[in-house]
């Protein structure tokens, strides 16, 4: 997008080179098997043919970018409505994604029996505002990592000012605003996290691109006149704050590789968990329940918002699983009562079904995240289920079993 815009590689290579520096700074959430760079490949796929492309197709990639995550949705239609002086692209633009988002929300219901929107659309209320991350966004998001770049759009602006009534003014400066808007109302809610920040590090660098050629640009003598010390001098200092902003945030990505040791304590975790007779529900880590063969389970990062809603059902299915004994043991990464909502582990049906605990065997912390801790187990096996898995005591820490543990 930025070469398109400025014809500049070195430029473009500077925006791509940040990009890929600030790796380190979302905790290489990049390539955490998740939908995150899907998302923002889409995102950025979807702004450049909104900009470039016929409008159907922008509707196209919009939707894809939009059933990625959905968040972008209020993205796409404002990107849509930009081109204000040319309606009949609007039309055609906001018409084509309309349509096809209706029908790819009613195959998504019709294949999961509607949990798509139960999930999707009605746990939004249930995620409560953090004034405190809202607050952090602008001084700790943006402006600590990418002060520079933000310095350099201000200095754009102000030596070289747009004409706000051009195409190309209009959709860079009103999507800056809903996009740095958009993500930081998402990043002041209780439950965001470093990955939420992706889009709008990759659209600023995009203006960190689009801004350097503008004031090159403009630093540029006029072809009737020679070069002057001045204008050489203050392209060098350019470039120095360029580079500064590049070694600021240098790709790094060996310094989140795991150890010999951390792979060695994962290892054992999950062929330990393959000889536990009945099912393992990893709360925090619901991939290596599938990699130790026990089942794919819900992630409490997202069955959270689910229980907070009103509607009783999946919570009811849950106290079923305790009380028939579906699990032989839960594991947690942290006490039962930092997990809400508070009845999920702390009330009666978890604490009498499972009311021993043990001690997960002890393992070096992976460089980012967590890992089980505790696990919690029926009476029966009880104990030699905690030895199965390398745990040498079990502690019979709420309710009572029908039989003393065999240690205390």
């Amino acid at each position: 997008m930025v070469h398109r815009e400025t014809r500049n590689v070195a430029v473009a290579a500077a925006s791509a080179g940040l990009f890929a520096g600030l790796y380190g700074t979302v905790l290489s959430w990049y390539d955490i098997g998740r939908v995150d760079s899907l998302s923002v490949f889409f995102f950025l796929a979807a702004l450049y043919c909104t900009r470039f492309a016929p409008p159907i197709l922008a509707a196209i990639v919009w939707v894809i970018a939009f059933q990625t995550k959905q968040s972008f949705l209020p993205l796409a239609v404002v990107a849509l409505a930009i081109d204000w002086q040319r309606p009949r692209r609007i039309i055609t633009g906001l018409g084509a994604f309309a349509l096809l988002t209706t029908a790819s929300i009613w195959l998504f219901n019709h294949y999961t029996g509607g949990w798509y929107s139960y999930y999707v659309f009605g746990t939004v209320s249930e995620i409560k505002l953090s004034p405190r991350l809202a607050f952090l966004y602008i001084p700790f998001d943006l402006v600590q990592p990418l002060g520079i770049v933000l310095g350099f759009v201000l200095l754009a602006l102000l030596i070289a000012p747009p004409s706000w009534r051009s195409r190309a003014a209009s959709f860079y400066g009103i999507m800056t605003l809903i996009i740095l808007g958009g993500v930081g109302f998402a990043r002041g809610h209780e439950g965001s996290y470093l990955n939420t920040l992706i889009p709008a590090y990759a659209w600023l660098c995009v203006l960190f691109g689009l801004a350097i050629a503008r004031v090159f640009a403009s630093l540029e003598p006029h072809p009737d006149t020679s070069a002057s010390p001045t204008s050489s001098t203050m392209q060098i200092a350019v470039w120095v704050f360029v580079i500064a902003q590049l070694s600021m945030h240098l790709y790094r990505p060996g310094e989140f590789d795991p150890s010999d040791a951390v792979l060695a304590g994962r290892a054992h975790l999950i062929d330990s968990l393959r000889q536990v007779p009945g099912d393992v529900w990893l709360v925090n880590h619901s991939y290596d329940s599938i990699l130790a063969g026990k089942g794919s389970h819900a992630e409490m990062d997202a069955l959270d918002a689910v229980l907070g809603r009103p509607d009783p059902t999946v919570a009811n299915e849950i106290r079923q699983a305790f009380t028939t004994h579906h699990f032989s043991a839960i594991m947690l990464d942290r006490v039962p009562d930092a997990y809400t909502p508070h009845w999920l582990f702390m009330g009666p049906e978890f604490r009498q079904q499972f009311p021993q605990v043990a001690f997960a065997p002890n393992a070096p912390l992976p460089t980012t995240g967590d890992q089980p801790v505790f696990m919690y187990l029926t009476c029966n096996p009880g104990a030699a289920l905690a030895s199965s898995v390398g745990v040498s005591t079990t502690w019979v820490l709420q309710g009572r079993c029908p039989t003393p543990a065999t240690e205390h």
